[in-house]
């Protein structure tokens, strides 16, 4: 029971703001307000109150608050409170009734992804310099991947 060794839990609490580059073992839980860039290997869900700006990377992203900005991840959920604005890579995408998607769904990996793994690659230890990445795609890396695949606008 004790011998297994499990991945600590990150909890940013509602009415905490911060800003700044992360990187999660385990699962993380923000509630609160998130401004930078995550790399995590594992899941994050940003809570009904809670809001994130940025760049973020992780296994699986579910969504019942705000996210605002760039998403690469295995699965993205987005519940009936949760908005999701920016541009999003992902394998899986669920939209639950009531809850928005308003960007673009590139579907090959982004060229700011793409710079964060050779950064990866380069530097073993964990201790990864994502300051430097370039973040952005241009227009023309969004029209050749078609741009928009799904947009949910709720009057």
């Amino acid at each position: 029971m004790f011998t297994k060794k499990t991945k600590p839990l990150t909890f940013i609490s509602s009415g905490c703001k911060i800003d700044g580059v992360f990187n999660f073992e385990g699962d993380a839980l923000i509630a609160g307000t998130l401004d930078g860039r995550i790399q995590s290997k594992s899941n994050v869900v940003i809570e009904k109150q809670g809001i994130f700006q940025g760049q973020l990377s992780c296994l699986e992203l579910q969504v019942s608050g705000r996210f605002n900005g760039s998403v690469s991840c295995q699965r993205l959920i987005i519940h009936n409170d949760g908005s999701v604005e920016g541009e999003v890579y992902c394998e899986y995408m669920e939209i639950y009734d009531q809850g928005q998607f308003i960007g673009v769904r590139v579907k090959e990996t982004p060229k700011w992804l793409l710079n964060l793994r050779n950064l990866n690659e380069e530097n073993s230890e964990t201790n990864v310099d994502m300051n430097n990445p370039d973040l952005t795609l241009t227009q023309d890396e969004i029209d050749k991947n078609n741009g928009v695949n799904g947009i949910l606008i709720n009057s």
